[in-house]
């Protein structure tokens, strides 16, 4: 069973492996620039400070705390495994929640926001074949699948993966804070195109087990299969267009049909739109799609504008501007309102952010967000949310 950690414990253990990091980090740096480490280590602490200052469930304050480490192993250089990488985390996150408790918002105003508890995240193994490579192990299937590049400044966590993929299955796909077993392969075409395919664990976490990763398969827990076909430019411009299917049957919402699958797709498209000087400006728009008769969220989509460079004469600053809507479906708009609990048709959350890299080890970025219908809930007033996230980090590498 996995340890649950106390606040003042689990500090007690950062601070170990804080400093065990640095100590790696100090002998790692004898090695020539020239050379790769066989060992990459990385932890990263990330606070957020929270006020909804208006609407959603009530007024008030939240901090969220997570705490993530990993190891990454060239294999090659260190076991002489030619093509193999194998990475190894885990994270800890607090028991203060800020969407459940204050906003009751869908999207999830941090991406952060997850159950306490000290839990595996990712183990797998990495094999390069030829041009493409093949993954096999405990994956965050966002680390390379729907995988927005632009969107990964904003805080929000449908901005990471839209709530038509992120609802999927019993207990939701295998991404933070819930991964599974999963393979993935990755197809090259030719130098610009490229085709994935993944399949995971139906069930990433037991709903009545421990946090973590199960490690196993039930029988009735189906797969998520997920296909998708990438192009990238010359001139940075990113295309991914997926289609996924939960090969497990659920229960319909209402009409003749009881138990139906569960399929969708999606579409996302990031370019750089302009440049002055050393700064750029970037776009991003996404649409997803799922099966309306099983799922809440039928659709969801997402824009979004991103000015990164030096604004205010730091090294590492970017500001961005970007919304997601999440539509709720018919039959479970129907459903609800045949409960006496009706539902709106959208929630929308409008975000303006800032990210600055004050130091080598520390980034702030505060945070404002607007969310219309939290939850999709008549009863709830619009709610206005600041934020500030902080983050300090540290890697480097252990031996040669």
């Amino acid at each position: 069973m996995i340890a649950q950690l106390s606040l003042s414990g689990f500090r007690v253990v950062a601070h170990r492996i804080i400093g065990a990091v640095g100590a790696l980090f100090a002998l790692g740096t004898t090695a020539s620039a020239e050379e790769t480490p066989a060992v990459q280590l990385s932890a990263t602490y990330t606070g957020e400070a929270w006020r909804n200052l208006y609407g959603g469930l009530r007024s008030g304050s939240a901090y969220l705390e997570n705490l993530e480490a990993a190891a990454e192993v060239d294999m090659e250089r260190a076991f002489g495994w030619r093509g193999a990488t194998v990475r190894v985390s885990a994270f800890w996150n607090d028991d203060d929640t800020l969407s459940e408790r204050l906003v009751g918002d869908t999207q999830a105003v941090s991406g952060k926001d997850a159950t306490g508890g000290t839990r595996l995240y990712e183990t797998w193994v990495r094999q390069a074949i030829g041009g493409g490579a093949v993954k096999l192990g405990v994956i965050d299937l966002n680390s390379d699948l729907a995988l927005n590049k632009a969107a990964l400044l904003f805080v929000n966590g449908a901005q990471g993966l839209g709530l038509d993929l992120a609802q999927i299955g019993r207990n939701g796909p295998s991404v933070f804070p819930n991964t599974g077993l999963g393979v993935l392969a990755e197809l090259p075409i030719d130098g610009h195109w490229e085709v994935k395919i993944g399949a995971f664990d139906g069930v990433p976490r037991n709903l009545d087990g421990p946090p973590g990763p199960t490690f196993r398969i039930g029988a009735d827990d189906g797969a998520l299969i997920v296909a998708e076909l990438l192009h990238e430019s010359d001139n940075e411009t990113r295309l991914a267009l997926g289609l996924w299917s939960h090969t497990a049957k659920f229960d319909a919402m209402g009409g003749a049909v009881e138990r139906d699958s569960s399929m969708g797709g999606y579409a996302l498209v990031e370019r750089p739109l302009a440049r002055w000087g050393d700064q750029r400006l970037d776009g991003f728009v996404r649409l997803g799609l799922a099966e309306p008769k099983t799922e809440e969220i039928a659709a969801a989509y997402s824009a979004g504008l991103v000015l990164s460079g030096r604004l205010l004469g730091l090294e590492d600053e970017a500001l961005g501007v970007a919304f997601t809507t999440a539509q709720t479906s018919r039959p479970y708009r129907r459903a609800r309102a045949a409960l006496g609990a009706p539902v709106d048709k959208h929630e929308t959350a409008v975000e303006l952010t800032y990210r600055a890299q004050v130091t080598p080890w520390l980034a702030v970025q505060p945070d404002v967000q607007y969310v219309i219908n939290p939850g999709a809930d008549p009863a709830l007033k619009n709610a206005l949310v600041v934020g500030l996230r902080f983050e300090m980090a540290w890697s480097g590498p252990s031996g040669r």
